[in-house]
């Protein structure tokens, strides 16, 4: 721990509790030439000084800072959660997509053979497609197969 840490931290103790009459953070040339910064009660000649007892207050209660923070933090949380629910989301649309891309498939395969194809009516009658029903069938078909395996 350097010189400058240790007299920083006694001096921002005495600023806190109220013990210091007058504190100075001071900037200069030591004798040796180098560049050093010593915080005193006392102005230090020929170093510039800066009176820390001017100093302002923090904008605002560091309590209601850190509640701020903590809301921020939560805040982000609920988004992580958001973008879990929408990967979620994202899954289940694409096993949906992927069934209904075999279902296409497995309609056309059956449209373009050659064997018969029964259809279910809105009485719930199982009736045989006729060339152009099948046509029809075979043409939504194709166009499911497009959008549902091609997303």
């Amino acid at each position: 721990m350097s010189k400058q840490t240790v007299l920083f931290g006694l001096m921002a103790g005495l600023l806190m509790f109220g013990n210091a009459e007058a504190a100075y953070r001071c900037e200069g040339i030591n004798a040796q030439g180098q560049r050093e910064v010593v915080f005193s009660d006392l102005a230090i000649p020929d170093y510039e000084c800066t009176s820390l007892q001017d100093t302002p207050p923090p904008a605002e209660d560091p309590e209601a800072a850190m509640q701020q923070l903590r809301d921020q933090v939560e805040a982000l949380d609920g988004d992580q959660d958001t973008d879990t629910v929408a990967s979620n989301q994202q899954d289940e649309r694409d096993q949906a997509f992927a069934e209904n891309c075999q279902i296409a498939r497995d309609n056309l395969a059956v449209l373009e053979s050659t064997q018969d194809v029964v259809s279910t009516d809105a009485s719930g009658n199982k009736v045989l497609l006729d060339d152009n029903q099948r046509q029809q069938q075979l043409q939504q078909a194709r166009k499911d197969m497009e959008y549902y395996c091609n997303p």
